[in-house]
């Protein structure tokens, strides 16, 4: 992963994508010839997204906060604390949501993420 500066404050990652609630986006990066792309991630408190799968190999860092992540059944599977950094191999299908003690931005998660 590349080294990313950050000059605004997090809070403001502002991207959504339609259908998909409680989690908001910045592409950093898009490298089309290597098929990858670089992105924040900000994931409400308390709030899982959708139930997805990963169709590729990704890494992810967390920045600010913890990330819960669920299997389909809604079991807990893993708990991502802040700085910690992580690479999978596609798969899932899986949830996801940020506690309700983190202190980014009250009650989120921050990730970087590639993928």
């Amino acid at each position: 992963m590349r080294r990313v500066a950050v000059t605004q404050p997090l809070r403001d990652i502002g991207h959504t994508l339609e259908g998909i609630e409680h989690v908001w986006y910045h592409i950093l990066k898009v490298d089309p010839d290597a098929r990858i792309v670089d992105l924040l991630l900000k994931f409400s408190a308390n709030q899982r997204i959708l139930l997805r799968r990963h169709h590729a190999d990704y890494s992810i860092l967390i920045l600010q906060g913890e990330l819960h992540l669920y299997d389909a059944d809604g079991t807990l599977t893993e708990i991502r604390p802040t700085l910690s950094f992580v690479e999978k191999p596609a798969g899932g299908p899986r949830t996801a949501k940020a506690a309700a003690t983190s202190t980014a931005s009250p009650g989120s998660a921050i990730a970087a993420a590639t993928a």
